[in-house]
């Protein structure tokens, strides 16, 4: 498939559409439609792939990390990236290379990161796989002096804050408390610090005379340099320079007509970027403020300030799917700070250098605050939407806000409310039992939800990012089988976002905050029933020690032996003989060759196996001996580096399996 859409983009741009229409007095529809035509097009021809090339590149960015440094090349106005050593090459490099393209993967678990849908959004098509390289010259390039501005300000304290509001580069900031705010998506998609010290240009100048206007868009042009030519500048750019064209030729157009326009042209301009969150929600958001600006105007006074930031965040938090009580009621006082205080403070330590102990102890104390408050911060997940979900809510959103009195906005609120409280009621009325083995690489990680139980076993990676994508807030039961990191990665993650009712692990590991789970014990979830069945003893050694569990649903029985080897295997038989049969047969240690005898599988007779382990893994995993077992046998095998997640549906008596693959 050429082009893989996001729906959540497509209902965004459903909006924009509807919107057009609505005021199509102001931008005939037909032209509108014709232009996003040949954006179509266009998207089309940017995406045919190739596999391989052989010809000049030269080098567009350098992204530094601890260790190496990744490179974007540009060939045939497509960009790739590939990772190299540090300070092997420089900006503009002309290089002579023969590559492969490795296409990036797409998501292989439910609400993953879309690897590459991210890229392309950043108009990357593919990393590569290097044959043959060689430097042949160095020529200038245009973020050259953006390079040298940059590396002036290296030796200050507070580095990393102006190369953040300044550069738009957040490499060395506190990430996880920034994030966790939403603070640092905030600034790189609205550029609101740029806006504030707009305003304070403007302050000095009157508004419509000659000199503001040619300072103000002289520094969006310095921003947008500054910034490496980012989409949100441009945005800002484009919106100036279409509102003053059309004042200058006496055509008054709607402001929400103006923002249909910028988003229309910045597409045909850059079509990549509709895979970019950053451009999409930039966009969204400008478009909601000018809707809601018509039934509540902005008078520049501190409470409309206080006002408008709220609603950003709210607008922010439905998007992301994550909405922070504390966060939304705070914003408005962080951004303040951070445009006027922060980022003004980094102007100044820019040429005077002596202030910059001081700008680096106060934005210290930003931090600890930012600490303190998350102590108490309140998280909301909204479960994912599918699309006509996303296109109902968003359009709720927009034909909420075009509401001329305050009693029919109420109304329309309450469909706002009620519309989110569906999509919350699903997850409790439905009566589907999902579970998902969920392909994290070289790890073991599984989710079960039911209507009245969520059950987790091991966590390596990406349960996180599921629960809080089904908007589940409390997991019932969580177990780990045992204390290596490639199942128990996420724990505190877990432990410190979700209500986490019951926890335990094998009574021959130590795990801080969980129990140890008694033989035999039945635990009862739901429809669902957990056992453990081992260890009996203690093994002295940490994967026979795993904690292994019978999980029965209805009259299926599924079988999860962590790590466990031969040896737990020939006790399990010892022990319970035939009535460990089970159906579903979640393979020990990833496949390895030290687990899942012949003898075993005789006695369990499982129809269907799940093996869950990391592609092209250095173990050389699933042995090939396992898969020889399973064959022989013969039992259906999943495997999530073949299959992706592989997905459990129970209702009633009927069972399905799916694959993301």
């Amino acid at each position: 498939m050429l082009v893989i859409f996001s729906l959540k983009y497509l209902s965004l741009l459903f909006v924009f559409v509807a919107y057009v229409m609505y005021f199509k007095k102001h931008l005939n529809i037909l032209i509108f439609a014709s232009i996003i035509l040949i954006f179509g097009l266009r998207m089309l021809l940017f995406t045919i792939p190739i596999d391989e090339f052989s010809g000049m590149v030269r080098i567009e960015d350098i992204e530094t990390f601890e260790y190496s440094e990744r490179i974007t090349v540009s060939y045939q106005n497509k960009r790739y990236v590939f990772y190299a050593q540090k300070d092997q090459y420089k900006l503009g490099d002309m290089l002579e290379m023969e590559a492969e393209i490795i296409t990036f993967e797409k998501p292989t678990r439910p609400f993953g990161f879309n690897e590459y849908e991210y890229y392309l959004g950043n108009h990357i098509h593919g990393k590569l796989n290097i044959n043959r390289v060689e430097v042949i010259k160095s020529s200038f390039h245009v973020l050259s002096l953006r390079e040298h501005l940059m590396s002036r300000i290296e030796t200050l304290k507070s580095s990393s804050l102006i190369a953040a509001l300044w550069f738009g580069k957040n490499d060395d900031l506190d990430k996880d408390i920034l994030s966790s705010w939403n603070i640092l998506f905030l600034f790189k998609v609205t550029g609101i610090h740029v806006y504030a010290f707009l305003l304070m240009i403007k302050k000095l100048f009157v508004e419509n005379s000659f000199v503001y206007k040619v300072l103000h868009i002289s520094m969006l042009i310095c921003f947008w340099y500054l910034q490496a030519f980012h989409v949100t500048m441009f945005r800002y750019i484009l919106l100036w320079l279409i509102y003053h064209v059309f004042k200058r030729f006496n055509i008054r157009l709607h402001a929400v007509t103006i923002v249909l326009i910028a988003f229309t042209m910045h597409l045909l301009i850059q079509p990549y970027l509709m895979f970019h969150v950053g451009f999409m929600l930039g966009y969204s958001i400008v478009f909601f403020i000018r809707i809601l600006m018509q039934w509540m105007p902005y008078q520049h006074s501190l409470f409309s300030t206080y006002r408008l930031s709220m609603h950003i965040s709210i607008w922010i938090g439905i998007f992301t799917q994550k909405l922070y009580v504390i966060s939304i009621l705070l914003m408005p006082m962080f951004i303040w700070f951070v445009a006027y205080v922060l980022f003004l403070g980094s102007f100044v330590v820019w040429f005077m250098p002596i202030f910059d102990g001081f700008l680096y102890q106060v934005y210290e104390q930003f931090i600890y605050m930012l600490n303190v408050f998350e102590d108490i911060q309140i998280a909301l997940f909204i479960p994912s939407m599918n699309g006509i979900f996303q296109v109902m809510l968003i359009s709720i959103i927009v034909w909420m806000l075009m509401s001329k009195t305050y009693a029919l906005m109420v109304k329309k609120t309450l469909m706002l409310v009620l519309l989110i409280g569906v999509s919350f009621l699903t997850i409790r009325i439905d009566e589907v039992t999902h579970m998902y083995f969920l392909d994290v690489g070289q790890g073991d990680a599984f989710l079960m939800k039911s209507k009245s139980c969520v059950t987790v076993i091991d966590a390596f990676d990406g349960i996180k990012e599921t629960l809080q994508g089904l908007g589940i807030h409390q997991v019932d039961y969580f177990f780990l089988t045992h204390n290596d990191l490639d199942h128990t990665k996420e724990k505190d993650e877990i432990m410190n976002t979700f209500h986490v009712k019951h926890a335990y692990t094998s009574r021959f590991q130590e795990i801080d905050g969980f129990e140890s789970m008694p033989m035999n014990r039945v635990l009862t979830c739901g429809q669902v029933t957990i056992k453990a069945l081992s260890p009996y003893q203690n093994y002295q050694n940490d994967n026979e020690n795993s904690l292994v569990l019978l999980l029965s649903i209805q009259d299926t029985k599924m079988l999860f032996m962590g790590d466990a080897g031969i040896e737990t295997e020939e006790e399990l038989i010892k022990e319970y003989g035939e009535h460990l049969k089970a159906d579903v047969l979640k393979i020990g240690h990833h496949g390895s060759n030290t687990s899942t005898s012949k003898r075993f599988i005789n006695v369990v007779k499982p129809s269907y196996a799940v093996i869950s382990v990391g592609r092209n893994n250095r173990y050389g995993m699933p042995h090939a001996s396992v898969i020889n077992t399973l064959n022989n046998f013969p039992v259906i095998t999943y495997r999530t580096d073949l299959m992706g997640t592989i997905h459990f549906e129970f209702y009633r008596n009927d069972m399905w399996i799916h694959t993301f693959l």
